[in-house]
């Protein structure tokens, strides 16, 4: 997409922001570097996001984030063109929790709290974007490639406490470079694609389950900041909900695990069990699995 095609997608949602436009700068995807369908906008005073969104995350700026909640960019407006839903947003120039400091820490979990806190079992909103069943469905058929019966065993659990316990909006894929932390106040999260009402822990999961502080992640955390999250976010939404504290301990370890089991998948599927992350994983996994198992 060409410049001229931008400033025209940018004239149907805000003029006024159009005939400033200075540059266009296109974002590279943190995992590969590949570039995707997102710009940077600059205008003299300002800086924006033009995006084009999938039906979910477009769907999710016109529902659940119409108010401009603080834990998301903010909208400035949406607009269709040659098929595809555009949406422009608010910049934030901020890191994310990729190497995750302790403060910048609190801020992220502090909007997951606030938003959690939103939208608490609601009902309202339960059809918007991913829907409980089809997130479910994309649980289900990772059972299938785990090919390890004490993994089986686990995941089976795994699913039935996914089916049980409260749901508020999740992200859905809270990794670190989804978090933009400013000035190590405000958090707000990006790239909403498969966010919905579903079970409560997942965003918390997703967030922490891949880091290390010992090298073999792309992420870094140290285990005094996990175990830090991991109280802060209970002490902040949790305890007043009347869900225990080892109850929700035990919660979260099965959705560790079910982290864990992404690469574990991923590798049986796609035949590549000699790649480091399935071996990584696949150990991770198991070790989780011998844990719960001793508890059950």
């Amino acid at each position: 997409m060409n410049d001229t095609e931008l400033k025209y997608i940018l004239e149907r949602i805000d003029p006024s922001i159009e005939c400033r436009v200075t540059s266009f700068t296109r974002f590279k995807h943190e995992e590969d570097d590949e570039l995707y369908d997102v710009w940077k906008v600059e205008t003299p005073d300002a800086s924006f996001v033009l995006k084009c969104a999938n039906e979910c995350e477009f769907e999710a700026y016109k529902s659940f984030f119409e108010a401009n909640p603080c834990y998301a960019p903010k909208l400035f407006g949406t607009t269709a063109y040659d098929g595809k839903s555009f949406i422009l947003i608010e910049y934030i120039d901020g890191e994310n929790l990729v190497r995750c400091r302790r403060e910048s820490l609190r801020a992220a979990l502090d909007a997951l709290i606030k938003m959690q806190s939103d939208y608490w079992e609601n009902a309202e909103f339960a059809s918007c974007c991913q829907s409980f069943d089809k997130a479910l469905a994309h649980c289900q058929n990772r059972a299938k490639y785990l090919f390890d019966a004490e993994l089986e065993r686990v995941y089976a659990e795994f699913l039935r406490i996914y089916q049980e316990i409260p749901r508020t909006l999740c992200h859905n894929d809270l990794l670190p470079f989804n978090v933009i932390v400013e000035n190590e106040k405000r958090a707000a999260f990006i790239d909403w694609e498969v966010c919905g009402i579903l079970p409560y822990p997942a965003s918390l999961a997703r967030l922490l389950a891949h880091g290390a502080d010992d090298g073999s992640s792309m992420f870094e955390i140290v285990g005094s900041d996990r175990e830090f999250a991991i109280r802060h976010y209970y002490d902040g939404l949790l305890a007043e909900k009347g869900i225990g504290y080892e109850e929700y301990r035990r919660t979260l370890a099965y959705f560790m695990f079910y982290e864990y089991c992404e690469w574990v998948y991923v590798g049986n599927r796609f035949d590549a069990t000699d790649g480091d992350n399935y071996k990584r994983y696949f150990k991770l996994a198991k070790a989780a699995a011998e844990l719960l198992l001793q508890k059950t």
